[in-house]
Order: structure tokens, then sequence, then C-alpha cells
């Protein structure tokens, strides 16, 4: 099954975002931060991330670059 990672500091977004995606049956995982983010994406190796751009704690573009820096 197709795994996607979302990540919204919006709690709410994030809930309505994740529940439309489980919907059309994918297995969802959710972050609240580019950092939990990250660490969720390298658990998890998502076939894809959905992230917001501007995100306390790192936003999605610091956390991407990381990811890109980690993987091999």
């Amino acid at each position: 099954m197709t795994t996607i990672l979302l990540v919204e500091d919006e709690i709410e977004l994030r809930e309505v975002l994740a529940d439309f995606i489980a919907r059309e049956g994918y297995t969802v995982v959710a972050a609240a931060n580019g950092d939990e983010g990250l660490q969720k994406a390298l658990e998890t190796k998502p076939q894809l991330i959905l992230a917001d751009i501007r995100m306390p704690v790192m936003s999605g573009y610091q956390m991407i670059k990381k990811l890109r820096d980690a993987s091999p």
C-alpha cells in the first residue's frame, strides 16, 4: 500500500487532509512540524511527502533538504 507523509503544523488542517487521504485508500503518516516529519520520513520511507513550507521548529524546505542529505 502507498504511504503518504503529511507534514502540517495546523492541527485542524492536518486532521482533515489525513482523513481525506486515508478515505482514498492510502496509508497516512502525519507529523506536526519539520523535525517530526524528518524523523517519520526516515522511519517509514513514504512514497510521497506533502509538507507545509512555513512551520515552527523546522520549515518544509529545511526538512526536505535534510532528508535529501540523509539519503544515499
